[in-house]
């Protein structure tokens, strides 16, 4: 686990479900965002134990950037009794905008240009689950026209 900046933690863990021929790493990230109040626990696979000692003392959610970004959700919910917040199952979207993920009839530009108005955003971080984290210039690259 690394901290990214004070209250921003980055970590790795292998995805249970992997095989080869899957278009990404075995390895797939978790992040976590601790307010002082409130820990945020995104696409959590593998908490490091600092992490699950910390969320004791917070008020801890579990989010979801995809539906199938389950992962240790379940044991989590019953560990720490924490909610669970994920997005509808046809709003899932990829930064790297694979083309091999999207639905039929919708094109990578079509994807891009709808998530442009982020570049109007002071982003400073990209926590992609698929990656690990990166920066706006990353952002700016897989948003630009193709």
């Amino acid at each position: 686990m690394r901290e990214l900046r004070p209250g921003l933690w980055h970590w790795e863990a292998p995805h249970p479900e992997w095989r080869a021929t899957e278009p990404w790493s075995e390895n797939v990230s978790s992040y976590a965002i601790d307010d002082g109040e409130r820990l945020l626990l995104f696409d959590p696979l593998g908490v490091p134990s600092e992490l699950v000692d910390l969320a004791a003392d917070r008020e801890t959610a579990i989010v979801l950037t995809a539906p199938w970004h389950e992962r240790d959700a379940e044991s989590l919910v019953e560990r720490l009794g924490a909610p669970v917040y994920t997005p509808l199952p046809d709003s899932a979207q990829c930064l790297e905008i694979n083309e091999r993920w999207l639905r039929p009839g919708v094109t990578r530009d079509e994807i891009a240009a709808g998530l442009r108005p982020l570049l109007e955003l002071p982003v400073e971080h990209v926590l992609a689950t698929h990656g690990g984290p990166t920066d706006r210039a990353a952002l700016e690259r897989a948003l630009s026209p193709s």
